[in-house]
């Protein structure tokens, strides 16, 4: 097969250091998403320490000591947006690694119709170089015979010897092209048969020419499936998204924390739950 498998295409692109650029950049934007949901938001610890003098007690010194944690509190609506916001960046991320992988595919299949045309070039030229000796051979046959002059035969001879460099030319492009694929793709191999049947030679030039068999069909799956369109709605939706959070920002954070004293010197042990709710003020 003159057209690469989708496993020969897939092996090809994972060798690019841009994937590995990809990987790691969907990672990072993975661990945004997981911190937007879990929310920027940190646990307090609260650490006291008192001492203790009854005024009008016989009892020494005690030392009371509390230790507590307090953690802010995302209310329903806030949460809801975190959340949607969440997924906003994971789809991001996923249209942006698509692009990129389409980029790659793209300059891949580009690359390779280059080495088809090159071997389309030296296919032709080969067979012209063919054709160019046989009209020699003839010419000489004719020549001997007296049916064909000098001149003729010279001018047959001279446009053999065109034929065959035109030949060596075009196949130091190919092998020059198949080096480059060599170093850029090095898992493929370029040992290619051409086509035996007019199918596959109108095959081969739909893909070397690019051209489509349904101009609506295609440009209308380009416009529903390309990832730039999806990767500008969903920065139109994070961005909606980070208005709306900014505006609930507005509002006061209430907190909920647990505490624990030991008082009187250990005597006695309190244990509570607290609920802090900020005033908002101009």
């Amino acid at each position: 097969e003159l057209m690469p498998s989708e496993a020969e295409v897939r092996a090809a692109l994972a060798q690019q250091p841009k994937l590995a650029a990809i990987k790691a950049r969907l990672a990072g934007q993975g661990q945004e998403a997981l911190l937007r949901r879990l929310g920027p938001y940190e646990t307090h610890l609260a650490l006291g320490q008192q001492h203790r003098r009854p005024r009008m007690s016989v009892e020494s010194v005690s030392i009371d000591r509390s230790l507590g944690l307090e953690r802010s509190l995302r209310l329903w609506d806030k949460l809801a947006v975190d959340q949607a916001w969440a997924d906003a960046i994971e789809s991001r991320a996923n249209a942006e690694r698509a692009l990129s992988e389409l980029s790659l595919r793209q300059q891949f299949l580009e690359h390779w119709r280059g080495f088809l045309r090159e071997l389309l070039a030296e296919e032709a030229a080969r067979r012209s170089a063919a054709s160019s000796e046989a009209l020699w051979i003839q010419a000489q046959a004719r020549r001997r015979l007296g049916e064909l002059a000098q001149v003729d035969e010279q001018t047959a001879k001279a446009e053999q010897l065109q034929a065959f460099a035109d030949l060596i030319e075009a196949r130091s492009r190919k092998l020059a092209k198949i080096e480059q694929l060599k170093k850029r793709y090095p898992v493929l191999g370029f040992d290619r048969s051409l086509p035996t049947t007019p199918a596959q030679w109108f095959g081969l030039l739909n893909a070397v020419q690019k051209l489509p068999t349904d101009i609506d069909r295609a440009e209308h799956q380009y416009i529903e499936q390309n990832p730039l369109v999806l990767l500008a709605k969903l920065q139109g939706l994070e961005l909606g998204l980070q208005a709306k959070r900014i505006d609930l920002d507005q509002r006061p954070y209430p907190s909920l924390g647990a505490f624990v004293s030991p008082e009187r010197s250990g005597a006695e042990h309190v244990i509570g739950v607290q609920v802090s709710i900020p005033i908002a003020g101009q």
